[in-house]
């Protein structure tokens, strides 16, 4: 007789499963639970709504599709 598929996966998509929560929680910790001085990947968490670096902008964005210059350079 077949067993079924949750039998032959024991252990390890329960352990996925429950990893994946606890990775889900860790990530989404609230601003006061941060490092002094590190910044949410959400620009507007951040004081006065600052990204963090290698963020891609719209204007980036729209500026690589145009091939425009840098405003100001």
């Amino acid at each position: 007789m077949n067993k079924p598929a949750i039998v032959e996966l024991e252990f390890g998509l329960a352990y996925f499963v429950l990893s994946m929560f606890y990775w889900l929680y860790e990530g989404t910790r609230r601003p006061g639970q941060r490092k002094k001085g590190e910044k949410s990947a959400y620009s507007v968490f951040n004081p006065g709504c600052e990204a963090i670096e290698g963020t891609l902008t719209a204007e980036q964005f729209e500026r690589d599709l145009q091939y425009r210059p840098l405003a100001g350079t």
